[in-house]
């Protein structure tokens, strides 16, 4: 019982303290430049290149209409496992 308390007092202290160094270190990831290395053809700013891959020749998997695609990718997968010896 002793534990369950001073952790819940813990979290009552803390919480907010904990949330906004989390958010400024979410903040700080989605706004560094990643920078092309070896070739790599895909740079910029990360919540950029998540909230518009268009921008960048990439497909948005989190939209409806990239479904045909996946499911499209996804089939050779499916044929492949059900092939018998």
């Amino acid at each position: 019982m002793c534990v369950c308390v001073f952790r819940e007092c813990v979290r009552f202290c803390f919480t907010q303290i904990l949330q906004h160094e989390l958010d400024t270190v979410r903040q700080e990831w989605n706004d560094h430049p990643i920078r092309r290395q070896n070739g790599d053809e895909i740079n910029g700013r990360p919540e950029i290149l998540y909230q518009h891959p268009d921008l960048y020749g990439a497909i948005d998997a989190n939209s409806s209409s990239s479904l045909p695609y996946m499911f499209n990718f996804m089939d050779p997968v499916v044929q492949c496992g059900n092939e018998r010896p």
